[in-house]
């Protein structure tokens, strides 16, 4: 019944708009999106020639077509003033960045020496992401996600390394469901409420702190595309709705809610989904802008989350069941004032979660308050000179109240067990400075924070430098270098604020056509974390050496779009008794994907993924423990095995379908079109004798529409 409605329904009257983008001196404009403002599924792309076709409901004369490109300045055409069969020629404006315009738009002082830039339309014009801005991160060249989680793992390092800040806060585990791997809703955001996202792959900027690998810097939209919207979603696990209203020309408010189910899912995915045995969750979220004045606004973000998930699991010798609930509540209040050579910005964020989770005879309570504050100011000197400053408190506190197994290795419901209370602060209070110099081709940042120690802290210094070549229009070089500073995020398995650093160099080359984007990255970095080790039964603080080189190259055309990757990954690990292979020592990473864009009939997508399987270590054999009833497992060489290699294929269709003043998208995804069976971890018999193994995502479906009204 799905593909019935999705290639044959045609419930309305339609129209086929056409015409030629062009710019100022006649020529072209290839890859401009031309979507529907009230909308934003139903569009297309120009191809090469500046050509595009864009069919719309006849009844929808109160919309407006979008003309949006990067560097150019965004066209409206209201439908009712487009006469039929008239052919349209869009003149598009490029954007001058005028000292003016920066200082009223305010941008991120670092996005210069980012990777990738990706707004509201980038993230929806890839189909792989479902409309979610951290799953559209996890397939670009330089994450190197190998565990199917939608926290970002950038550039071979633990996702804990990275960070995401939203309104100059980092959230940290910004993601909730991720046991639904392949359905979208990844992120706490939705990506209506999003103006852009910067992506620093490596160096993260030291304008903000505690990140030693990656960043992502996340703003909210600062004006409306729609005054007045609705969106109403229902899928085979979710129910959900954004509503979007202008309260005054200068203020507006946006928000959105879910609530996921698994029934329906578990139902048409029973074979490839028996390990769960049930999920649900309920989140809500506000964002609310107020623009006082040209120079004054304030922003107020809050979002609550209450999430459950019951499922079976394996540690050790047991295999059983596990079951897991959270609750949280974050808000995030900016006050920022912009004059002409100044601006200045107040920020508080807090966090409140409280974490349950129950398997074998392990019992974890963790209760977490967080408050962030910060002032940051900026002043423009000259059109070429720029620079920013701030002070930065971070404070959390983290409660346990754990029972733990009295040998780490026997978990099953009926052992052994003790118990206990725990609590753990952290105040990290940094400092920082932050200075950017524009010379025609060559834009300079250099980048210095200073903790404050409290309470017996390491006294540490963070620095950075980088260094953009823009060699032509279609040539730029970026070389970036630094030492970074932070903190550990506490779990069940280390319960400290424990002091992380890193080193790193990156060299990158980004060639951009009208048709063909190739980049090419190497970098090297060294890390120093704490890691838990079972086989030495002991937390040890570790070294990380980490080498790598990316390949990415996209081209277009017409309808088509095609993308691929190649990731070569050297990892090292010493826990103080010599260098062993990384578990994610990676000789290939290979990502693909082929989209096909034609909103007339259909878009469609399939991406593919291949790498080899990950690193572990072995339990050769079993020493029986009378005292216990119980086996010990004793473990052979440190990441001496693999796992087979792993490969999914995913496929994405969408239909959108235009009904009197509504417009319905059907989508459809397919995970892991092939089935195939990717091993993630060993699963043991009683005395280790036998193993098998606990497998990623096989072929999962999911569908559902998309209405707006």
């Amino acid at each position: 019944m799905f593909f019935i409605i999705l290639f044959f329904i045609n419930v309305t009257a339609q129209s086929i708009i056409k015409g030629k983008v062009i710019d100022e001196e006649k020529n072209p404009v290839c890859f401009i999106n031309v979507f529907l403002k009230g909308n934003t599924s139903i569009g297309t792309i120009t191809n090469t020639d500046g050509l595009f076709e864009l069919q719309v409901d006849n009844i929808v004369l109160s919309d407006t077509i979008i003309f949006y490109g990067m560097g150019y300045i965004t066209k409206n055409i209201p439908v009712n003033q487009i006469k039929t069969n008239n052919f349209l020629e869009i003149i598009l404006v490029k954007k001058t960045n005028t000292l003016s315009e920066v200082i009223i738009s305010a941008p991120s002082i670092t996005k210069e020496f980012s990777i990738k830039e990706m707004d509201r339309i980038t993230i929806y014009m890839l189909p792989i992401s479902s409309g979610d801005p951290l799953k559209a991160i996890c397939f670009l060249p330089y994450s190197t996600n190998t565990t199917e989680n939608a926290n970002p793992e950038l550039r071979g390092s633990s996702s804990d390394f990275s960070r995401v800040i939203v309104n100059n806060i980092p959230v940290y585990n910004p993601v909730r469901n991720t046991q639904l791997s392949g359905m979208g809703n990844f992120s706490l955001l939705n990506t209506e409420i999003i103006d852009n996202q910067i992506i620093y792959a490596g160096n993260p900027p030291l304008k903000y702190g505690n990140s030693i690998a990656g960043l992502v810097e996340v703003q909210t939209a600062k004006k409306l595309q729609n005054p007045n919207q609705l969106r109403l979603a229902l899928s085979l696990a979710n129910l959900g709705f954004l509503y979007s209203n202008e309260i005054k020309k200068k203020s507006f408010f946006q928000v959105y809610g879910n609530h996921q189910f698994s029934s329906a899912y578990l139902a048409i995915n029973k074979k490839n989904s028996n390990y769960i045995t049930d999920f649900t969750s309920s989140d809500f979220g506000l964002n609310f802008h107020s623009q006082f004045s040209e120079k004054f606004s304030a922003n107020i973000f809050s979002y609550v989350l209450y999430e459950k998930y019951n499922a079976d699991n394996t540690m050790f010798n047991y295999y059983g069941n596990s079951a897991a609930n959270a609750k949280r509540n974050f808000n995030i209040v900016n006050i920022e004032y912009i004059g002409k050579k100044f601006s200045l910005s107040l920020n508080n964020g807090t966090n409140f979660s409280q974490n349950d989770f129950l398997f074998g005879n392990i019992v974890v309570q963790q209760r977490e308050n967080q408050v962030y504050t910060s002032i940051d100011s900026k002043i423009y000197l000259l059109r070429y000179l720029t620079f920013q400053a701030g002070i930065a408190h971070d404070y959390t506190n983290i409660k346990f109240s754990n029972t733990f197994p009295s040998y780490y290795y026997s978990v099953f419901p009926f052992d052994s067990t003790y118990s206990f209370r725990n609590s753990t602060h952290n105040h990290n209070f940094e400092t920082y400075l932050y200075s950017k110099l524009s010379i025609r081709k060559f834009v300079l940042g250099v980048g210095l924070r200073k903790n404050i120690p409290i309470e017996k802290q390491d006294n540490y210094l963070s620095y950075q430098a980088s260094l953009r070549y823009t060699i032509n229009s279609n040539h730029s070089l970026l070389l970036s270098g630094g030492k970074y500073n932070g903190y550990s995020i506490p779990d069940y398995l280390d319960e400290n604020f424990t002091h992380i650093n890193s080193m790193q160099l990156a060299l990158d080359y980004m060639f951009n056509a009208k048709r063909f984007n190739i980049n090419v990255s190497v970098y090297a970095k060294k890390e120093k974390a704490p890691f838990f080790f079972p086989d030495l039964e002991d937390l040890v603080l570790s070294e990380i050496k980490i080498y790598g080189v990316e390949f990415s190259c996209e081209y277009s055309l017409n309808k088509f779009i095609f993308s691929a990757s190649y990731v070569w990954l050297y990892s090292r690990i010493n826990r103080g008794k010599g260098w062993f292979k990384g578990d994610n020592d990676l000789n290939y990473l290979v990502r693909g994907n082929i989209s096909y864009l034609n909103n007339k009939w259909i878009n469609a997508s399939i991406s593919f993924v291949f790498r080899p399987g990950l690193y572990y270590t072995p339990i050769d054999k079993s020493l029986y423990i009378d005292e216990i009833n119980n086996y010990k497992p004793i473990y052979g060489v440190f990441n001496s095995r693999r796992y087979g290699n792993y490969s999914s294929i995913d496929l994405t269709l969408n239909k959108a379908i235009p009904f009197k003043e509504a417009h319905i998208v059907l989508f459809l995804t397919i995970s892991n079109l092939l089935n195939t069976s990717n091993q993630a971890k060993c699963i043991y018999n009683l005395d280790y004798s036998l193993t098998r193994y606990w497998l990623y995502q096989k072929m999962l479906f999911y569908f559902g529409a998309m209405i707006s009204l």
